[in-house]
């Protein structure tokens, strides 16, 4: 396939697409060269591929669907009671629209099957985009975490809209899934350390450049440091 960016070089056929498509033309071909494959058995075909997990989502029951959009990456879980069932993730974008969030979404799950949606963002430009997409194409009730929504856990903050609905969001479900005292460790674009108390009071905590940060700054300090990958240990 050539690549008109640069017409001197030829990049190969992606197998899985090209390849396959290339195989199955004798198949599609019928007397002659018109072909017999129809669009009931082109569907059948498309069907057959690896659109079989999303198939698989769309034919649950109603869900409850969490979207924890952080700085880098964006969590997305579908819940069937207190059950998580589907979870995948992509990266955060600030300048997604409600619509474009609509394109993305339907890639993974049938939107008629929501019954409602939780979302935690770390990024208030897309608090409202989110709210634009619950109502035109989700047609469900949106709770966005935050002040003055109710999760059962006093925080002791002088000022409680001070401290970020992720940091929240991993206190509670650490004080429900393990008890109280209980510190919370969460690396992401920073790296979080959360406390919450014997009484299953969030008490507060501290935050930290996260790993990639850190390196990011190491690389670009006057002295030369290699970037390097962060790997996981091994045994």
């Amino acid at each position: 396939m050539w690549d008109k960016n640069r017409p001197t070089r030829m990049n190969p056929a992606r197998r899985g697409l090209h390849l396959e498509r290339r195989d199955d033309r004798k198949s599609c071909a019928g007397d002659g060269d018109e072909p017999v494959l129809t669009a009931e058995a082109l569907a059948k075909r498309i069907g057959e591929g690896p659109l079989r997990d999303r198939r698989s989502l769309e034919s649950r029951g109603p869900c409850c669907f969490a979207i924890d959009v952080g700085n880098t990456q964006t969590v997305f879980g579908l819940f069937d009671g207190a059950a998580v069932t589907e979870q995948f993730r992509v990266g955060t974008d600030r300048t997604h629209t409600g619509d474009e969030l609509a394109v993305l979404l339907r890639a993974f799950i049938d939107l008629e099957t929501l019954d409602g949606i939780v979302l935690c963002s770390s990024v208030p430009l897309l608090v409202r985009e989110y709210e634009a997409f619950a109502e035109r194409w989700a047609g469900t009730e949106l709770l966005v975490l935050g002040p003055g929504v109710s999760t059962g856990m006093p925080i002791r903050y002088d000022d409680p809209r001070e401290v970020g609905p992720d940091r929240i969001a991993n206190a509670v479900a650490a004080r429900e899934r393990h008890g109280a005292p209980c510190v919370v460790v969460d690396f992401g674009t920073s790296t979080n350390f959360d406390v919450v108390n014997a009484a299953g009071e969030f008490a507060g905590g501290v935050l930290a450049p996260g790993i990639e940060v850190s390196m990011d700054a190491l690389s670009r300090a006057p002295r030369a440091c290699q970037r390097c990958r962060s790997l996981r240990p091994s045994g």
